[in-house]
């Protein structure tokens, strides 16, 4: 979690932090070289990675956007065959100066992603992302909601906030269209209504009363 790898860096500023990408099931499946970032992983030789639709579970090209599935038969008295892991990510078919040929980018969980026409973001990227904001102070506290009134989807993003300015939610704003190129495409192209950031007051997004945690998707679409 971003928490965790914030607390790393404080405590160990000097260190080199990489990770490896994997699942109970299927132990490690992708690990990162000294050249990639968060997100970025090469898959283990002994370990076939596929990205397939999310409908039709046909695989998908280099580069396109889908539910990541691995095959590996290690061990070979419990093989995986076209296992979902559950997340959605990227497979790209090009070189790294480590040399190897393949590299996979994890999107997030796909329980805990938006998928809006073409738009695909997760919540994780969406807490990097308001966080980066000094004036957002961590941990960050949002929801987001999807309405389709005319058949067309919207987009509502809430950040709590205990002040808002016309700056800041231009700046916020600016920079999810950067980071998460699918929402303007889309506006574009019409195939989402609308995609609004509301900054609203600290304590009034509704928390479940059993458990005080916020339900971060609303899905209200019909």
């Amino acid at each position: 979690r971003l928490s965790s790898l914030r607390f790393i860096r404080q405590v160990f500023p000097n260190a080199v932090i990489k990770s490896k990408y994997g699942t109970m099931e299927s132990a490690g499946i992708a690990y990162q070289c000294r050249y990639l970032d968060r997100n970025h992983y090469h898959p283990f030789h002994n370990r076939f990675v596929e990205i397939v639709d999310t409908n039709s579970n046909q695989s998908l090209s280099s580069g396109k956007k889908g539910l990541i599935v691995v095959t590996t038969l290690n061990p070979r008295l419990i093989p995986l065959i076209r296992f979902s892991t559950g997340d959605i990510g990227w497979l790209f078919k090009k070189s790294c100066p480590c040399g190897e040929k393949q590299i996979l980018k994890i999107g997030g969980r796909l329980q805990d992603m938006v998928i809006s026409a073409s738009v695909h973001f997760s919540l994780d990227q969406i807490e990097s992302i308001i966080s980066s904001f000094s004036e957002l102070n961590p941990p960050v506290v949002f929801q987001i909601e999807i309405t389709n009134p005319q058949g067309i989807d919207e987009i509502i993003l809430r950040i709590e906030t205990p002040k808002v300015t016309r700056r800041l939610k231009k700046e916020v704003l600016k920079k999810l269209y950067q980071e998460i190129t699918d929402i303007p495409e889309a506006l574009f192209s019409g195939k989402i209504l609308r995609f609004e950031i509301d900054f609203v007051a600290i304590g009034s997004i509704s928390r479940i009363p059993s458990t005080g945690k916020i339900k971060k998707i609303v899905d209200l679409r019909k």
